[in-house]
């Protein structure tokens, strides 16, 4: 069980150390993650919480096909389970993301779960994955600081002259 527990989180870091370019890409992988770790999960937000981000935040739910910016309203109670006519409240697993070494804080997800499905194994191993989840968006923003610059948000020199001559190679070789 220890072994499987490792496999998934070793998995599970080489997934979110993939290379994207946009910040709701890696919002969703971290909402991927989550489902697969804590199956119990119903309802996910994630929200950014760098400075000059302006907080985005995205959320999915039961009914959701895709990430949806803004703030969840799940219902006060879990779904009812068959058999039970009792709904239980929520348990909202709140966990913060952190960069590396500074420890600033990044990012903060949010996921309700099912208490009467959620098992301690899966809470362990959604905290193991949270330096991972960190380091992910730790990456894109430094990957967007080498590529913008802050105070226009404009590309910088660096990427301006890939871009040109990436068009000029283009160019040669079309005619």
């Amino acid at each position: 069980s220890r072994a499987r527990d490792l496999e998934t989180l070793r998995r599970a870091g080489q997934r979110m150390s993939a290379p994207t370019e946009e910040m709701t890409a890696i919002a969703n992988r971290i909402r991927s993650e989550c489902a697969r770790v804590v199956p119990a999960c119903v309802w996910f937000q994630f929200e950014l919480l760098t400075p000059g981000s302006e907080f985005p935040s995205w959320w999915w739910g039961p009914e959701s096909e895709a990430l949806e910016d803004g703030v969840p309203e799940p219902e006060r109670f879990a779904p009812a389970l068959p058999g039970f006519h009792r709904r239980t409240p929520w348990q909202i697993l709140e966990r913060q993301l952190r960069s590396r070494p500074e420890g600033t804080v990044l990012g903060r997800i949010r996921l309700w779960c099912d208490p009467r499905r959620v098992e301690p194994r899966h809470v362990e191993l959604l905290d193991r994955l949270l330096p991972q989840m960190g380091l992910s968006i730790q990456r894109h923003l430094l990957d967007r600081e080498a590529r913008e610059d802050a105070l226009t948000g404009l590309a910088t020199r660096r990427i301006l002259e890939k871009r040109l001559h990436d068009a000029h190679q283009l160019c040669c070789e079309s005619g």
